[in-house]
């Protein structure tokens, strides 16, 4: 089933820009599309996605360490690729995603489109020097029934950073970042938001969000910063207290729970994509202009976070 009919992105995509869309577009297919589900009752097509995402950091040049840990179904497996920092190396940025789907759908965009994002912002800073050091990090078991719990891949992640005493400056939350739809009154939002900020939110579908608790409003403010500096693309960024449990619903949430400042960067899952968690996230319902567009702004935000040394 084809997504919404969206009104075409302005400015049109660069050449360079093209080049990333045909590489969001090829992993989100191989993930969502034949890989498919990919959930712990399936340990095929869990081995199959942590096989091929260790091999495409492995084309980038890249050593990956496997963080393995039991699980009452299998043994699941976080993925980290790390660039030490040049400088203040014992600060650490965090940008991860969760590749795990609930087990009902192939998950385009929860969650391949933000793994495919993962990968592409990673190859986009390839040969970029940063201050701080950076992981990326592919995690497994954010949905149900891990989700909250002990074995669920951030918290496990972030537990174990906690222990060793890592400083984590700040973690960016990959979440959902691929579907739009440009037609009036196709986004919500949270019941509880309405009565605050509701008279100045986008009634379209149209936008990126990016969300941190108080604590990480500065982090998050930079973020946006270098984002709206690299493209032109409409934001809804706010920093929310975290007392609104619908705000924690993703992998930042257990850097939070472990005192670390984290942002979420999401198209809102579903106050606006209907395919949510359902065998209608597909592929072919993405919008891959403005998840490129995305892309490349997050890119940017991130290298900003590490400290780009010019």
């Amino acid at each position: 089933m084809p997504g919404p009919k969206n009104k075409p992105i302005d400015p049109p995509l660069t050449q360079d820009e093209l080049e990333v869309w045909a590489y969001l577009h090829r992993h989100v297919d191989k993930l969502a599309g034949e890989i498919g589900i990919r959930h712990d009752s399936n340990p095929i097509s869990i081995a199959s996605t942590v096989s091929y995402l260790h091999e495409e950091w492995v084309k980038l040049g890249q050593s990956v360490e496997m963080q393995a840990y039991p699980t009452p179904a299998m043994e699941a497996k976080n993925l980290v690729v790390e660039w030490p920092g040049t400088e203040e190396v014992d600060l650490i940025v965090v940008v991860g995603a969760h590749y795990d789907t609930v087990s009902r759908t192939p998950g385009a965009d929860d969650n391949a489109s933000a793994v495919a994002m993962l990968l592409a912002v990673c190859k986009e800073l390839l040969g970029r020097r940063f201050k701080r050091t950076l992981r990326f990090v592919a995690f497994a078991n954010e949905e149900p029934m891990h989700f909250s719990g002990p074995t669920m891949g951030s918290r496990v992640y972030a537990d174990r950073c906690k222990a060793a005493g890592e400083m984590i400056d700040v973690m960016v939350c990959l979440e959902m970042v691929g579907y739009f739809d440009t037609a009036e009154d196709s986004q919500d939002y949270p019941e509880e938001l309405h009565k605050f900020i509701r008279p100045f939110l986008r009634s379209e579908g149209d936008f990126i969000a990016f969300v941190s608790d108080m604590a990480t409003r500065s982090r998050l403010g930079r973020f946006k910063r270098a984002f709206k500096k690299a493209v032109k693309f409409p934001v809804v960024a706010a920093p929310l207290p975290k007392a609104r449990q619908v705000i924690w619903v993703s992998d930042h949430g257990p850097f939070w729970d472990n005192g670390y400042p984290a942002l979420m960067v999401t198209d809102t899952s579903w106050f606006r994509n209907h395919n949510y968690h359902t065998m209608n996230d597909t592929p072919e319902t993405l919008d891959y202009d403005r998840m490129t567009r995305v892309a490349v702004g997050v890119t940017e935000g991130v290298a900003a976070l590490a400290g780009e040394v010019q």
